[in-house]
């Protein structure tokens, strides 16, 4: 039987770092986890394609992967290779698109019998879009040629030492914070402690970016929502970065810890929430 999703669209500041949302992040490897292969290919993007979406945006000239869907790609090198992330997270504007029609792709295994939601906009258009769960995450990267973000390294475990996410956040592995290694409440979007707080539209904290290129092109990885990445243990995925409401530290560094749990914030992939979105990556 199908099952539908509970649309939790929550009216207040809900800490993403609940004691009923966190669990111990495991270094063991993802269970389950499938490749995606997307179904309709026909104008999905290629590495030589230009750049056509009117909302990208371009701080610098840093060379950058091609993107015609979703946010702009930003290009990462790493020991190990290299891989695109965007630039920034996907907004409301832009899972509109997706949602018109919605995309027929292969789904992982955790995503059988999950329903998949549009939660339609959900506040200032340029702003991320929220109250969307992990599965939509994974469909809307997979429509947009893309992939959430996930291990460096896909042979070796889940860590915050093998994350395209975290190794994007923390310039190579050299800051606890986008930004730097000392939490600054004013660069990035966090602390909004009222009941009908929303994050802000997105690149919109020209301090919240990392001060080095490339990654002085990768905007919000602190505070705004939390990302759901593909970094998950069967039916529970991680979520990183923190969120508009959050102030706590920890929390909003690039390892993304509960300081009252000192776990990773991770939830079950029907998760809904005012503070969560997500932006993809691409090989």
């Amino acid at each position: 039987m199908v099952r539908a999703w509970p649309l939790l669209l929550l009216t207040g500041c809900h800490s993403l770092a609940g004691i009923d949302d966190v669990t111990l992040a495991s270094d063991g490897a993802s269970e389950g986890a499938l490749d995606t292969a997307i179904v309709d290919t026909s104008d999905a993007p290629g590495l030589d394609t230009a750049v056509t979406d009117g909302d990208t945006m371009t701080p610098s000239e840093t060379p950058r992967c091609a993107s015609t869907r979703g946010p702009e790609m930003v290009a990462i090198a790493h020991p190990g290779g290299s891989y695109c992330i965007d630039a920034t997270e996907v907004t409301n504007e832009q899972f509109a698109e997706y949602a018109k029609i919605p995309p027929t792709v292969t789904m992982p295994e955790r995503c059988m019998g999950v329903v998949r939601q549009y939660p339609g906009t959900t506040g200032d258009l340029k702003a991320p879009q929220f109250n969307v769960g992990w599965c939509d995450a994974f469909a809307f990267c997979a429509w947009a040629g893309k992939r959430l973000c996930g291990r460096l390294d896909k042979a070796k475990p889940i860590g915050s030492d093998n994350s395209e996410w975290t190794f994007v956040c923390t310039q190579g592995g050299t800051t606890a914070f986008p930004y730097s290694d000392t939490h600054d409440p004013a660069a990035c979007v966090s602390g909004k402690t009222a009941g009908d707080a929303l994050p802000e539209p997105v690149a919109s904290f020209a301090n919240c970016t990392g001060k080095t290129e490339p990654y002085a092109n990768v905007y919000d990885l602190s505070g705004n929502v939390s990302e759901w990445v593909d970094e998950c243990e069967g039916t529970k995925c991680r979520s990183l970065g923190g969120y508009f409401g959050d102030t706590d530290t920890q929390a909003l560094k690039c390892a993304s810890i509960n300081s009252g749990t000192g776990m990773t914030v991770s939830h079950e992939v029907t998760t809904v929430l005012r503070g969560l979105g997500f932006r993809c990556c691409r090989d």
